[in-house]
């Protein structure tokens, strides 16, 4: 027993599970399949707690916790979402001549933890039930969601002006059939990252596309200020505020916000449990929305400002 470490009896068991994918686009409708397992095991007595862990783009693993052995047989036996996913992950196995199908599993007792966690435990400081990262979580996704989704709505409020705006950036091949398509791709991905972001079996979703669509906002956009141009944003449809330091400081943000929500992914897919925590997580989510508002709108302005008392010689 190594120091620190406190021995315990029990019955808990950990269940690893290694998947080698074929392509790294299998790994979306996996995580989805696993989300659904999830679902299943929830309602089988004796399942604990469960991980979805990433090695690499081709290469994951599941960690489930069960109270015990026959646990294990009884969801294995009556889960219909398991055998279902079982038949959909195979055909995207890998397979090596060698060491046969990428699929392996193995069980471990629970054997001691460490003076440390118990502690914690015995005095409330750790709790895996705690309610915060959900609240927290929620309303960080809620807040993005609402910024993604009015970003949507403006632009299919006014699609032909935003076509005029992705056309100003002069990144795409001259053609009216691109440029639109392009519009209405960004469209969609951004309603796809809303809605992603409320539904919690589509969170990690939600936030790998909002993280795509602020990488290529902002390489457009910084394109564009070393070329030396201060076109219109286009960010909420027609927003002639023009594009600035500013605006790579805001989709920073939007960034960072999403990278947070990916380290809370173990916590932040669902909803509190209690009413009042899921409304304050709500009027948070609003609060944190109307505060970014203020303050973009305040920064646009005095980007528009400045571009105005800029020298004619100043502006492209």
């Amino acid at each position: 027993m190594a120091l620190g470490e406190n021995a315990v009896e029990s019955e808990v068991i950990c269940v690893l599970t290694r998947f080698a994918l074929k392509s790294p686009l299998a790994l979306m409708p996996t995580y989805i399949d696993y989300r659904r397992v999830v679902r299943g095991a929830k309602r089988t007595p004796g399942f604990l707690r469960s991980a979805f862990l990433i090695e690499s783009p081709r290469v994951c693993f599941t960690l489930s916790l069960w109270s015990s052995r026959l646990a294990i047989g009884r969801f294995g036996a009556s889960s219909r979402e398991h055998i279902s996913a079982g038949n959909r992950v195979m055909p995207r196995l890998r397979y090596d001549a060698r060491s046969g199908v990428g699929l392996w599993s193995t069980k471990w007792w629970l054997g001691a933890v460490t003076y440390a966690i118990t502690s914690c435990f015995a005095t409330g400081r750790l709790s895996m039930d705690s309610e915060l990262p959900v609240s927290f979580a929620l309303a960080l996704r809620l807040c993005v969601a609402g910024t993604f989704a009015w970003s949507a709505i403006n632009k299919v409020l006014s699609p032909n002006r935003f076509v005029d705006a992705v056309r100003r950036y002069h990144l795409l091949p001259h053609g009216q059939g691109v440029e639109r398509g392009v519009a209405y791709a960004i469209v969609a991905l951004e309603t796809v990252t809303a809605v992603g972001l409320v539904i919690p079996d589509l969170v990690l979703a939600g936030c790998l596309t909002g993280l795509l669509l602020t990488v290529i906002f902002s390489a457009a956009v910084i394109t564009n200020l070393m070329r030396g141009r201060q076109i219109p944003c286009g960010c909420f449809g027609d927003d002639p505020t023009p594009i600035s330091a500013i605006t790579v400081v805001r989709l920073l943000l939007i960034a960072v916000a999403l990278g947070v929500l990916l380290a809370l992914l173990p916590w932040g897919r669902g909803y509190p449990d209690d009413a009042e925590q899921l409304l304050e997580s709500i009027l948070v989510a609003i609060a944190l929305t109307v505060a970014g508002s203020w303050v973009g709108r305040s920064m646009s302005m005095a980007s528009v400002l400045e571009a105005h008392m800029a020298p004619p010689g100043g502006r492209s």
